[in-house]
């Protein structure tokens, strides 16, 4: 072997991973779930609608737990 055949493996390796990248790019853009460009008004009231949400599950959460209801038993993982 003479001292370029390291070059032309980096060469390759090079290449291979621009192909890989390159896929990935158009695969992201082809799933396309949401447009790139954002609305941010609706964004916000998507936002503001989970936030609510949240806000009230952890109000049914907080109730749940001060009822006394819910009994918490904590145990110890078996060791591996």
């Amino acid at each position: 072997m003479n001292r370029a055949t390291p070059w032309w493996l980096l060469v390759i390796a090079a290449i291979v991973c621009l192909g890989v990248l390159t896929f990935y790019q158009a695969s992201q853009a082809q799933s396309g779930s949401r447009p790139t460009q954002s609305n941010a008004p609706e964004d916000r009231k998507e936002m503001i609608t989970n936030l609510e949400e949240i806000k009230n599950l952890l109000k049914e959460q907080n109730a749940l737990l001060r009822s006394g209801q819910v009994k918490v038993i904590v145990t110890e993982l078996p060791k591996k």
